[in-house]
Formats: C-alpha cells, structure tokens, sequence
C-alpha cells in the first residue's frame, strides 16, 4: 500500500513537471538585440570607438587672424638721443595672421604663423633736419610722406581644454622674429630705416565657436614681447651706418578675430591622408 502510495506520487510530480517544462516560453533567438549576436555588434562597435584614436596620426588647421595692435616701450636709447619710444613712431599697426597648424592630440595644436601688415605713422611737429641720422627723426614729420609696415614669422604651441566642445577656449605660447619698416619720403630725400630681432615670448588666448564640423570662428588676443638687436639705413639708396648699442624691450598688444577650418586628417590605418 505504501509502496504504490509512493509511486503515484512520484508519477504526479513527474508529470507536473513536464507539464511545466512544455508550457515555459522557449529562449530568445540569437537574433535578439540581447542575444549573443547583438552583444557582439556591440564590442564591435565599441572596440571600433576605442581603436579609433590610435588609428590617427592627427588633423592639421590652416586659418586667418586679423585684428589692431598697439605699441608699447622702447625701440632703443642712447647717451645722444634718449629713449626712442615705440609710440614716437608708429600708433598702431593692422596686422593679418596666417596660420599653419599640426594636431597630434585632439587638446594639443602646434603651429606656424607668418604676421604681416601696415603701420600707422605718427606725425612729428617738426620736420627732418637733412643733416641729421635718419635714426634720429622720430615720426613722420610735417610735410613728409611716411609708411610702415611689420613682418612678424614665428610658431606657438596651443593648448585646447575642451576640444569637442561648441565653445572652444585656448591658449598658446611661442617664439618668433620681428622686422619692423619705417620709410620717409621728405624735402626731395628718401629715407629707409628698418629694425630687426627676437619676439620671446610670444603668450595667446582666445575664445572659438564652433561653426560647422570642421569650421570655428572667435575672438583671440596675443601680447608680444620683443627687442630690436640690430637695423638698417639708405638715404636716398644709400647705405648709412646704424648700430643698436642699449638695447630696449618693447610690446605689441593684440586683439582680433580669427577663423579656423580643418583641411586634413591623417591615418595610419590607410597610411595616407584624408581630406575633409
């Protein structure tokens, strides 16, 4: 009696069980986002993400930067003529910025840059002695007609925080090279006097809006430090002795816009360069 007690409660539970087994949902397909394909799909794409950076080789940048700048301290000083200010000569100048520009990271942009434009002459009160050094006339004197121009090369290294950011700030240092032009054209004469010398350090911000993918627009200011070590003269084409015996520190202070595009990507993958 027990044993068949047993065994037909043993027979129920077994057909309980398979009951249940029958009726319980079957797996979901490989197919499912979340079954073993969707799951590799994904590492694919982000392995593909991660990888990505080190495909890279970098970006490069070309842009233009046009703003005022104004003059500040000394070109040179002597026991005979004083302190030659900056001021004295020119009030200001226009210069455009070409730049040049190597991405090997997404935050960090090295760069090239030529400067180059007028000056503004300032007008003396008094006009030139045609006796005197052309070193010795300051501005432009009444009657004269004068012009100026300044040619700046150079390079930066800039730091971008926030490179995928809409607003982009940055900001940079460098080093470069001055020549500075001063011509006058008074009383039948025509003098031709130029300085020249290192531009260290050369310090940058600025401020980009990102206008496209690839396309920023913003606001820049640079603050140069520089001293003029040598020069020269021609009256009338010809050569005059000029020597700079106490050299002087002088600053440009700039502000501007500037727009910046990006023209090539490179990767190691393809081992050539894309452009954008």
């Amino acid at each position: 009696m027990r044993v068949s007690t047993v065994l037909a409660a043993v027979t129920f539970a077994t057909l309980v069980a398979a009951r249940a087994a029958a009726e319980e949902p079957p797996p979901p397909p490989d197919e499912s986002p979340d079954g073993p394909r969707g799951i590799r799909a994904v590492d694919e794409r982000l392995k593909k993400f991660l990888d990505e950076p080190s495909e890279s080789l970098g970006v490069t940048y070309v842009g233009m930067r046009a703003g005022y700048a104004i003059p500040f301290g000394k070109m040179r000083s002597s026991l005979s003529e004083g302190d030659v200010m900056m001021d004295e000569n020119v009030s200001g100048a226009i210069p455009v910025w070409l730049d040049a520009e190597y991405a090997p990271l997404p935050e960090l942009v090295l760069g090239l840059t030529m400067i180059m434009g007028p000056a503004f002459p300032v007008a003396a009160a008094e006009s030139a002695d045609p006796d005197a050094e052309l070193s010795a006339i300051r501005g432009c004197p009444e009657g004269g007609s004068c012009s100026s121009f300044m040619l700046r090369p150079g390079a930066h290294v800039a730091i971008h925080p926030w490179p995928q950011a809409r607003v982009d700030p940055w900001l940079a240092a460098g080093l470069g090279y001055e020549w500075f032009l001063f011509k006058l054209n008074d009383s039948g004469r025509r003098y031709h006097l130029f300085y020249h010398g290192p531009e260290i350090p050369n310090t940058q911000l600025g401020l980009d809006l990102r206008l496209t993918k690839s396309t920023w627009l913003g606001l820049f200011g640079a603050f140069e430090l520089g001293r003029y070590v040598g020069c020269g003269m021609r009256s009338n084409h010809r050569p005059q002795g000029c020597n700079i015996i106490d050299k002087r520190w002088h600053e440009w202070l700039t502000v501007g816009l500037r727009v910046r595009t990006l023209l090539w990507r490179i990767r190691r993958s393809s081992a050539v360069t894309q452009r954008m």
